[in-house]
């Protein structure tokens, strides 16, 4: 998204965020993690909103890693993730961002701060000087940690009850910080979507069958029967060989449209 705003274009550029991450049974990242995606469109016309600046800070920091081969992400100790990583770059991003922008923490309005960690959001805004009632809510407990599309999700959940000229700071961390700042303008009104973020998260399902939540995310092969199978194989049927008047033709019961008796025709040699 930072890309999109930062590039000068007559066009729209839709910018799309998603992720789906597996976990393993049983595992804190399974209890934390949640599948969503996201989407906005950055322009010049009618807009509900206006990106006023970004800092971005880079830093060798990872908190999770992928090995090559593997499903499953491999965590870091979550208090060094807290203390060494997020409480330390992401304040730092952020007053870079009001140093450049001449804002002060008392000014922003709205704070995303997409991090899941217990304590961590609050701990940034206290940190910078936020209001505590200027976090978005990070909606765990209805759609978890979205990864990827954690920032863009919470951003249109914020932008579904802004008001104009607020002003809207946007945080996303990764291998270091973005901060990016927005204001709301008069079209904030008119921001309606048929399907926002709240109403999607009414439209929710609960899964409460556990093992069928697994095979869901194909952590287990389960059997579902044939009816769920996507190719049809080849229908059986039953051959039966025999002379007419044969005593197995009357044992074995015949169905017009399953089996079918052949005649034995003998086989003449050629001399």
């Amino acid at each position: 998204m930072l890309t999109a705003l930062c590039t000068s274009k007559p066009q729209n550029t839709l910018v799309i965020a998603a992720e789906a991450r597996k976990t393993k049974p049983a595992s804190a990242q399974e209890l934390r993690y949640g599948d969503a995606a996201a989407a906005v469109i950055v322009g010049s016309k009618d807009l509900i909103a206006v990106f006023r600046g970004a800092a971005s800070l880079n830093a060798d920091f990872v908190d999770h890693y992928r090995a090559q081969g593997q499903q499953h992400d491999y965590v870091w100790e979550e208090r060094w993730a807290r203390d060494e990583g997020y409480l330390k770059l992401v304040p730092a991003a952020i007053r870079r961002l009001c140093a450049d922008m001449g804002l002060t923490a008392g000014e922003i309005d709205r704070l995303i701060v997409p991090l899941a960690l217990p304590g961590v959001a609050e701990g940034v805004a206290r940190a910078i000087g936020v209001r505590a009632d200027a976090l978005v809510p990070q909606l765990l407990d209805e759609c978890g940690d979205a990864g990827a599309a954690y920032p863009i999700l919470l951003f249109a959940h914020a932008l579904e009850v802004a008001r104009p000229g607020q002003k809207i700071v946007v945080v996303g961390f990764g291998n270091g910080c973005d901060a990016l700042l927005f204001e709301a303008t008069g079209h904030i009104g008119s921001c309606n979507p048929r399907r926002g973020v709240e109403r999607a998260i009414k439209r929710g399902v609960e899964i409460a069958d556990y093992v069928k939540f697994l095979a869901l995310r194909d952590e287990i092969d389960l059997d579902w029967g044939m009816r769920s199978e996507f190719t049809n194989k080849i229908a059986l049927s039953t051959e039966v060989s025999a002379q007419p008047g044969d005593a197995r033709l009357h044992r074995w019961p015949m169905h017009p449209y399953r089996h079918r008796a052949i005649p034995e025709i003998p086989c003449e040699r050629e001399s």
